[in-house]
């Protein structure tokens, strides 16, 4: 018996909202409760965004530039007050060595 892997989603980054523009992925994540629908495109929160690139579900992209969780977690910092990212990220943390 295999196991799959999840598909992996393609977010856009515009300023500190990631953005899903397929609408087969927005619905799914609409779905499971994550982020916010207008104009037929799904805007995920940063902690959302950041719990999908930490559990290797979410493929960020600033332009062509590929975006990595910690380079999102410090996007976030200058937009997000820090206490508001601890309080919503209580599950979310940086891998050992990485910070």
């Amino acid at each position: 018996m295999s196991i799959e892997a999840e598909p992996e989603i393609q977010g856009v980054l515009i300023k500190n909202q990631t953005i899903i523009l397929e609408p087969n992925r927005q619905q799914e994540l609409e779905r499971k409760g994550y982020g916010e629908i207008e104009k037929d495109k799904l805007f995920l929160k940063s902690f959302e965004s950041l719990y999908l690139l930490y559990i290797g579900r979410l493929a960020l992209f600033k332009g062509k530039k590929n975006i990595e969780f910690v380079s999102f977690l410090q996007i976030c910092k200058k937009y997000t007050p820090t206490n508001l990212l601890i309080e919503n990220l209580q599950i979310v943390r940086l891998p050992y060595g990485s910070g």
